[in-house]
């Protein structure tokens, strides 16, 4: 009775202790929690996970997608960074995982190509009514994958000056700098020019209008004193195109043609004209 006793317990125990050394279950199989991914023009960085009982092996289809890790085994966070695209249409590569060298499962990588496209990186400027006429332009970037013109409309004092684009980057977005000059408001009220940057082509529509807004402060009131002086002969010799933007710049009694009340002429008409336009 004993030794029933004896080896009864002794299979107990064994039991017991090959129920204590048991692991736990892990994965079987193969799985990814995805079937593919989706990105931008711009491309990114995604991920999947993936989830197996062996070691496996992943291989990308096309150079513009990286995945790491490419290996693993039990679950693994892949990375997958999609580069940005040089195309307008739409691409799409594989991800084949393989376990011992045996096709597994395959997962898509869509990324949409870039559309037709001008932007103006800054849609909108404000200007001064009056600057010297080697300050007065400023520069506008304009960010486009295709041949573009510029329209002015109600504007008469802003001009575009010639630009050259590149265009070599298939339809990956250039910046081109497209320089736009102005001339003095002359009045004492705001005025506003819309500058559209639109496509050569005709026939090609964009998704967004690329519209440049200039605004140009108003011209002070010109006050009977020396500063009222010098404003208008300033607006004239601008209208005239006879003074140059150097000169407006030095004090008025250093101006070409430009002649001031002194204290010492005999036919000075009051204290007050002293240093005011006697002629010009």
């Amino acid at each position: 009775m004993r030794k029933l006793q004896y080896i009864a317990l002794s299979l107990v125990c064994a039991f017991a202790a090959a129920s204590c050394n048991k692991q736990p279950a892990g994965p079987k199989g193969f799985h990814l929690e995805a079937d593919d991914i989706a990105f931008s023009s711009e491309g990114g960085v995604g991920s999947v996970k993936v989830i197996s009982d062996a070691e496996w092996t992943a291989v990308a289809s096309e150079p513009w997608i990286m995945l790491s890790p490419a290996n693993g085994i039990g679950e693994t966070e892949v990375k997958i960074v999609a580069d940005t695209t040089l195309i307008k249409g739409e691409r799409s590569a594989d991800v084949s995982f393989s376990v011992a060298g045996e096709l597994q499962k395959k997962f898509t990588v869509h990324q949409l190509g870039f559309g037709n496209v001008i932007k103006v990186e800054e849609p909108s400027v404000d200007i001064e009514y009056f600057a010297k006429a080697s300050e007065r332009e400023f520069t506008a970037k304009v960010i486009s994958n295709i041949p573009f013109k510029a329209v002015v409309e109600g504007g008469a004092f802003v001009t575009v000056s010639p630009y050259t684009s590149s265009f070599d980057a298939g339809s990956r977005p250039r910046t081109t700098a497209v320089t736009i000059k102005w001339q003095m408001n002359t009045v004492s009220e705001n005025r506003t020019a819309k500058i559209n940057f639109i496509p050569e082509d005709s026939s090609i529509e964009l998704l967004e209008a690329a519209v440049l807004t200039v605004n140009q402060k108003a011209a002070p009131l010109i006050e009977d004193n020396r500063a009222g002086d010098s404003l208008a002969i300033v607006i004239i010799n601008n209208k005239l195109q006879a003074m140059t933007q150097d000169d407006a710049s030095e004090n008025m009694k250093n101006w070409t043609n430009v002649a001031l009340w002194s204290a010492t002429d005999k036919e000075l008409p009051c204290k007050e004209a002293i240093g005011r336009v006697r002629a010009v």
